[in-house]
């Protein structure tokens, strides 16, 4: 008996052996190579696909876009109509009132609704008065208002402010 375990336990060192040694086809082959002796040109690796991330409850989690803090507030007839106060880094801080239809969201589970708004912003540290009530009104689908502010801070630092009364 003790012949055959040494004769299986040769034949698999043999196996493993020869399994390390051979040549193993799934190399990658530099087909750049320089025949001629010179150093072949290495070509990059191909860009890989980037997976959004996700967060511990298995939700994509949304990239920060260019804005750190957005608070946008707007009146129609002289009463508040809509407040947006966006913050990128304490989500507990966002907030989404909807005085016209009596609705009001806070906090983690604004974080959507306030994001949606801000994500269709363009304005960066050049953006004039102008565009910004323009951006704010289209968003906001408000024609006739009596104030609008607006004002937001860039992932740089900067802060831009606006306000338009009528």
């Amino acid at each position: 008996m003790n012949h055959k375990k040494a004769l299986g336990a040769v034949f698999l060192s043999s196996a493993l052996v020869l399994a390390a040694c051979g040549n193993d086809k799934d190399e990658p082959t530099n087909e750049n190579s320089a025949t001629d002796g010179t150093p072949a040109v290495e070509q990059p690796a191909p860009e890989q696909p980037t997976t959004p991330e996700t967060t511990t409850d298995g939700e994509v989690a949304m990239e920060a876009g260019p804005y750190m803090e957005v608070d946008i507030e707007i009146d129609i007839d002289g009463k508040d109509a809509y407040d947006l106060e966006y913050d990128e880094k304490d989500r507990s801080d966002n907030e989404f009132k909807d005085h016209l239809n009596q609705s009001k969201v806070e906090g983690d589970a604004a974080y959507e609704t306030v994001r949606s708004y801000v994500d269709q912003l363009t304005l960066d540290a050049n953006s004039t008065k102008e565009e910004a009530i323009e951006q704010v009104q289209k968003i906001f689908n408000v024609e006739d208002f009596t104030k609008i502010e607006v004002s937001y801070k860039l992932a740089d630092g900067s802060k831009v402010e606006f306000e338009e009364k009528r």
